[in-house]
């Protein structure tokens, strides 16, 4: 039973991909028909058409055609719910033998008709594969669907390819917008990709082994937060088996490489455990350091990084999970089971850790068998589907794959690690929980981005990142969290003021090279790479396109306090143009409001001011239109 239910789980995180398919179709239906007026009268004439066909000769037939063939190339009839009556003129126009009408005219139908079939083609496979008895009870099935589903796409590409004689004659002699066709073109080519990662995860052509990291989003780090559960997951032929969840501290105690830390977490740590390789805001180099410092020899192909709050999410819908262990009853609810797994991770002795290891097992007994009944229901299948599309895009679920395979994402716009956009100014900040105590998730910041223009609207920039402590007065634990600010590597930086001086890493009392520790070369790399600002302690570290700005924030409970940073940026705003850019890259589990202000010159007006306050709960892209 638990193997369905993971088996379910996984094959939904990749197969939740088509939806974003599904709403470019969705997107591209909507901004492509017709307006009202146009569509209506296209309507109207059809319906009098089909009313009036079987008096037309053929020179009616052919005047009909030819004046109102503008709307009918027009009309982008696959996007609309009457693709009917389209059909129905195909239909009763060519059942006309020897009718004059254009040849022109007749490919385009005979065209739109055959991409009509195959499109609905790829619906109804795409149905299929969203149908969870299917995935459960059939993954022959499954993989058969896959496989005709990327022969459907290969037909609807060659359909759309620009070689293709019936489209250079409708683009050339018709002057119709080529938009359509590259935008629908590019879409077909996304869909395979789509099926290319499913394939590839579901070793379709070879196994595919995958190490999942359930990590614990109230604790963080810069890729979202401790890991503290695991699995393996083993695909061949879509038919998936998983080992048993585990405790990730169990993989630390099996470490055969004794790590020690980077610099910044020397000032409060001895050592670097496997949960602590999450360190980067980059998942890829996480991930690289999760497979490489996994204890035995496993061969893996990805890995996967989802948050404890999934269980909170799928128990939405769900029953609690009740089981008894040494007489007592255990109740959980969904708004309890996130502190009932994080409470399971905390043991004194090797007792505490048997007992622990019993619940949990207990607990994914009973939570594995309702799940496979709770999600046959259709309905919440579908919850389950958009969750996790939401979970994604705000990076609550995080993806690492072969090379080939990260290519692919990228070219599906998924990426995990850092990166420019042409023309544009760019910011990142990450929160790191450096002691190990859940509480990061009553530690907030706002941020406040102040930009100048001058008068060759060049960039000068502020930002004030107020830090708050909400943590009740009860709580006496200090928090000391590190944070990170990125930015295009070309800035100039004049201020960096962090409100807390930590200090530079203190001599351990630990004999790192006596007990067998080694230094990992990716940390190695980054200090000695990262240059320590003594007077100001602040690290700045220059990595391929960005550069790093890194320092303290020790907070006491309801306490605030501020990051003070002046740069200039080396993205000038087009003054033709006139439209600011800002990509923000978030970090995991971390959401916040951004305060801009822009402040730029006007020949009529001065200088005027523009404040947009924006959430910042996954990557965006930011534009702002100077008036």
């Amino acid at each position: 039973m638990m193997k369905k239910i993971i088996k379910i789980m996984i094959l939904s995180l990749l197969i939740f991909l088509l939806s974003i398919l599904a709403y470019n179709y969705y997107y591209y239906y909507k901004s492509l028909r017709l307006n009202k007026d146009i569509y209506y009268e296209l309507q109207t004439v059809i319906n009098n058409f089909n009313g009036s066909l079987e008096l037309m000769n053929d020179n009616n037939v052919k005047d009909f055609l030819n004046k109102n063939y503008t709307l009918i190339k027009h009309s982008n009839y696959l996007k609309t719910k009457n693709h009917k009556i389209y059909n129905n003129i195909f239909v009763k126009t060519n059942i006309l033998k020897g009718s004059p009408f254009s040849n022109e005219v007749s490919d385009a139908l005979w065209w739109f008709n055959d991409f009509n079939t195959k499109l609905n083609t790829f619906y109804l496979l795409n149905n299929d594969l969203f149908n969870s008895d299917m995935i459960i009870k059939d993954p022959t099935k499954t993989q058969e669907t896959v496989a005709k589903l990327r022969s459907n796409i290969l037909e609807l590409n060659l359909l759309l390819s620009a070689k293709n004689e019936t489209i250079k004659a409708i683009i050339d002699n018709q002057k119709v917008d080529t938009k359509y066709f590259d935008d629908l073109e590019q879409n077909i080519q996304l869909a395979y990709k789509f099926f290319e990662v499913i394939d590839n995860f579901m070793g379709a052509k070879k196994t595919a082994t995958t190490l999942v990291l359930v990590q614990n989003n109230r604790n963080l780090n810069q890729s979202g937060g401790k890991w503290i559960y695991y699995l393996i997951l083993t695909c061949q032929e879509y038919k998936c088996s998983f080992s048993d969840i585990d405790f990730v501290s169990n993989i630390t105690a099996a470490m055969v490489d004794k790590l020690i830390p980077p610099e910044e977490i020397r000032t409060k740590k001895t050592i670097w455990i496997y949960e602590d390789l999450g360190w980067f805001f980059d998942f890829n180099d996480s991930a690289n350091l999760a497979l490489k410092y996994y204890p035995t020899k496993n061969q893996f192909n990805g890995v996967i990084a989802v948050n404890i709050s999934i269980f909170e999410m799928l128990m939405k819908n769900m029953r609690p999970i009740d089981f008894t262990i040494d007489d007592t009853p255990i109740v959980i609810t969904a708004n309890e089971i996130e502190s009932f797994l994080i409470n399971l991770t905390a043991y004194k002795n090797n007792k505490d850790l048997t007992l622990n290891s019993e619940k949990l097992s207990l607990f994914w007994n009973d939570f594995s068998k309702v799940f496979v009944t709770n999600y046959k229901n259709v309905d919440n299948w579908q919850y389950f589907i958009f969750n996790l599309y939401n979970y994604i895009s705000s990076k609550k679920l995080q993806l690492y794959a072969s090379q080939g395979i990260m290519q692919t994402l990228k070219d599906l716009k998924y990426n995990n690690t850092p990166s420019q956009k042409e023309k544009t100014d760019y910011f990142a900040i990450t929160k790191s929980n450096i002691l190990d105590k859940a509480i990061d998730n009553n530690l907030v910041f706002k941020v406040n981005l102040k930009v100048i223009l001058d008068d060759d609207y060049k960039l000068a920039n502020s930002a004030i990142v107020k830090v708050e402590n909400k943590n009740s007065t009860k709580i006496k634990d200090t928090v000391y969290s590190y944070f990170q600010i990125l930015f295009n590597k070309d800035i100039k930086l004049s201020e960096a003021k962090f409100p807390s001086r930590v200090g530079a890493p203190k001599t351990s009392s630990v004999d790192y090279t006596k007990h067998g520790f080694v230094t990992d070369p990716k940390i190695e790399t980054i200090n000695t790479k990262t240059a320590y600002l003594a007077e100001d302690d602040v690290r700045v570290y220059e990595n391929n396109d960005f550069m790093t700005i890194g320092g303290w924030v020790v907070t006491n409970s309801n306490q605030s306090k501020n990051i003070e940073m002046n740069w200039q940026s080396n993205y000038q705003v087009d003054k033709e143009e006139k439209i600011y850019r800002l990509f923000v890259q978030k970090q995991p589990n971390v959401d916040y409001l951004l305060n801009v202000e822009i402040n730029y010159p006007s020949d009529n007006n001065g200088q005027n001011v523009i404040v947009k306050n924006i959430y910042i709960d996954s990557d965006k892209l930011i534009e702002i239109k100077l008036d």
